[in-house]
């Protein structure tokens, strides 16, 4: 298992190299290689991220989701899924440290060019059939929200 769930209060208000957001519906923010929070277990590896108000996940009724979401990062280990490294919590967030993906989501690439070339399409239709399977056949999980947004390139 490469990912490691920790409840660490002050963790957050530790100084680490922010670079910028990257996206919109949760915070997922780049952190620069060589950080002692990832180079505790990782190596100088980078990744972003992801903070989540907790009053939006309570408001969303959204615990149990993020609890699974976490769960499935934390144990996954497949080329095509993102690899949680930690996550953690303050007052009034929660935080997950993961792999960063730097081609961004496919609806962003979209918006940008209009249509995938059909064989770029091909690929990243393969590459998402086969991160579903090991989702579904290795781990037990159903992805019930796939979508153009939740496709990291």
């Amino acid at each position: 298992m490469h990912g490691k769930i920790f409840r660490l209060e002050g963790l957050a208000k530790q100084k680490v190299p922010l670079l910028h957001v990257v996206g919109q519906a949760d915070t997922v923010v780049p952190v620069e290689e060589n950080t002692d929070l990832l180079e505790k277990s990782y190596g100088s590896l980078g990744g972003s991220i992801k903070v989540i108000r907790k009053r939006d996940i309570q408001r969303k009724n959204q615990i149990e989701h993020i609890k699974t979401e976490r769960d499935v990062m934390a144990h996954a280990e497949h080329p095509f899924v993102v690899r949680l490294y930690y996550s953690f919590t303050s007052a009034d967030n929660l935080y997950m440290v993961m792999e960063f993906v730097n081609g961004g989501d496919l609806f962003s690439l979209l918006r940008n060019v209009g249509y995938l070339a059909e064989e770029v399409a091909r690929l990243y239709v393969a590459e998402i059939s086969l991160a579903l399977e090991y989702l579904h056949h290795t781990l037990g999980v159903v992805h019930r929200d796939l979508k153009p947004d939740n496709v990291l390139i």
